[in-house]
């Protein structure tokens, strides 16, 4: 059940209702008014001492009889040798309810330690209003309240302890998304929330490791779930695929359909899919997720029947290519190249090419080769050539290794 201050209040208004004429009675820790973090002492049905966990604060709740209103408040403690100790009550503090009738009322203030320790060690509590005193025995009172404040104790000790373990458990969860992010991350992703890592830098079992821990730490994040599918795709586990299509079709995850899309296409962890493939390219590209462009864009140039078909091809490569992805910037700048297309010219595919080879892309890289070297669509520069047919070596090209070894 969930505790407000004011249920606190008319439970024990409610309680307080049925009081009796005092007599010779000990105070006791009340079983039925406890629960919840809450912990209350009582003197026959008319008074009652009670801690509320909302703001850790102990309060005294008091019956009267016969009282309309609140003048001046003292609290009066008086020790078994007859001395004893007044306090004035800060009246803005008293919660005065007088709902049940002028015959009975009941008032309810906060009151520190040092109240605490007269109620433990004094042998009368009387509340004064004004002039008239409302005398309460304290017989007991020792025993029963230091029953509850070791309780109210281990409660804050307890909920110390939770909320150190919460803190605990959120910072743990939080160290495993950063380390999932650290190993798994991909350039292309939007939503990544570290530095990308290459395919070929991520660290296999331990990226699985990272992410698998991140998961069941923090549940189906959907970029986690993505990370944890791209993880074990690295490690060649068939896991990727179901991983990938949580991702994908229920988390709606943009890089997961590029993802998913290349798995069917090669026919990983299950059977080739055209179809398959270019419906998950499909509704990645809806998301503006560029990679998904690209290859949603290749597979319809590569099969386009008419004029209509290869154009809305073309403007997905463009797009995705003047985003500066490398593998859409290599293949436009190779159809443009060969003359594939309405304008397209050794020229025109410069800048394309040029990006590309940045970008790792040694197609690109060994055709600005060939270009500078026969001056094609450019002025001709053998060092430039010679650079560049460098680059496409470094990158893996085959024939630039081959032409680099044979000269």
């Amino acid at each position: 059940m969930h505790i407000t201050t004011r249920f606190i209040a008319l439970l024990l208004i409610s309680l307080l209702a049925l009081t009796a004429p005092i007599h010779a009675q000990s105070w006791r820790y009340s079983e039925t008014l406890s629960g919840n973090r809450v912990h209350a002492v009582t003197f026959q049905e008319t008074a009652s001492i009670y801690y509320n966990p909302l703001n850790q604060t102990w309060y005294i709740n008091l019956g009267l009889d016969g009282v309309t209103r609140i003048g001046v408040p003292k609290l009066q403690f008086t020790n078994s040798d007859g001395s004893g100790r007044t306090y004035s009550l800060k009246k803005e503090l008293i919660k005065f309810d007088p709902r049940l009738g002028q015959e009975f009322s009941t008032v309810n203030f906060p009151v520190g330690q040092d109240i605490l320790e007269l109620v433990q060690s004094a042998s009368k509590l009387t509340f004064i209003n004004d002039k008239s005193r409302y005398a309460i025995p304290l017989t007991g009172s020792r025993a029963a309240l230091s029953r509850a404040i070791g309780f109210v104790n281990f409660d804050i000790a307890a909920e110390d302890d939770r909320q150190h373990t919460a803190a605990q458990a959120k910072s743990d969860a939080a160290q495993a998304l950063q380390r999932c992010d650290a190993s798994t991350a991909h350039a292309w992703d939007a939503n990544r929330t570290a530095a990308p890592t290459a395919w070929k830098d991520i660290p296999n079992d331990r990226a699985v490791q990272a992410c698998a821990t991140a998961r069941e730490l923090n549940g189906n994040i959907p970029r986690i779930v993505y990370q944890l599918g791209r993880a074990y795709d690295k490690t060649e586990n068939p896991a990727a695929l179901k991983l990938m299509r949580l991702a994908a079709w229920e988390l709606e995850y943009p890089a997961a359909f590029y993802h998913l899309g290349t798995l069917h296409q090669d026919g990983l962890y299950t059977a080739k899919d055209a179809q398959k493939a270019r419906r998950a390219f499909l509704e990645g590209a809806s998301y503006e997720h560029y990679p998904s462009m690209y290859a949603l864009g290749k597979m319809d140039y590569k099969s386009a029947k008419t004029d209509g078909e290869q154009k809305a091809a073309l403007d997905l490569l463009f797009k995705s290519a003047n985003k500066l992805y490398p593998y859409a910037l290599d293949y436009v700048g190779t159809i443009l190249f060969n003359g594939e297309i309405v304008g397209g010219s050794a020229s025109s595919a410069v800048t394309y090419l040029q990006e590309a080879s940045k970008r790792d892309q040694s197609n690109s890289s060994y055709l600005l080769h060939t270009m500078y070297r026969d001056g094609n669509g450019v002025d001709a520069d053998s060092a430039k050539a010679q650079a560049y047919l460098k680059t496409a070596a470094k990158q893996g090209h085959a024939q630039a290794k081959k032409d680099l070894a044979s000269q």
